[in-house]
């Protein structure tokens, strides 16, 4: 990652909560080459997909610690579609959603509600313009 001149910045939060999402604005701020190079390499960093090795042992830590309702009759094709879902998440998001903090193991839209919540901040930036 380059070293970029030190200088300090303000991030300018506007929104309420539970209204629309806040959003952090640069506007103003004329960012250097090197900046922008540093802040596309963290954002990569953040927003770099789950492992299938990682999803494999984290679902199966999962599925050993929690109840099921019934058992499936193709535990692969659940696990696929887990993953081709929870991989469009930052790989942080997923490993917080899938610590065994449940009773039963959660469906899909706990996951996601749970991600979401969770990584609320993170999924802003998405937004810088």
């Amino acid at each position: 990652m380059p070293k970029c001149p030190k200088r300090s910045y303000q991030w300018d939060y506007t929104g309420e909560v539970g209204c629309e999402p806040p959003r952090i604005s640069l506007e103003g701020m004329e960012l250097t080459e090197c900046e922008k190079q540093v802040l596309a390499e963290i954002l990569n960093v953040a927003f770099e997909p789950i492992s299938k090795q990682e999803f494999a042992m984290l679902y199966a830590k999962l599925k050993v610690l929690c109840k099921w309702h019934s058992v499936p009759a193709d535990e692969k094709v659940i696990m696929t579609a887990y993953y081709d879902e929870l991989k469009k998440y930052p790989a942080v998001l997923v490993r917080e959603a899938l610590k065994p903090k449940y009773e039963w193991f959660p469906s899909f839209a706990e996951l996601e509600k749970d991600m979401k919540k969770q990584g609320e901040h993170l999924l802003l930036l998405k937004n810088i313009p």
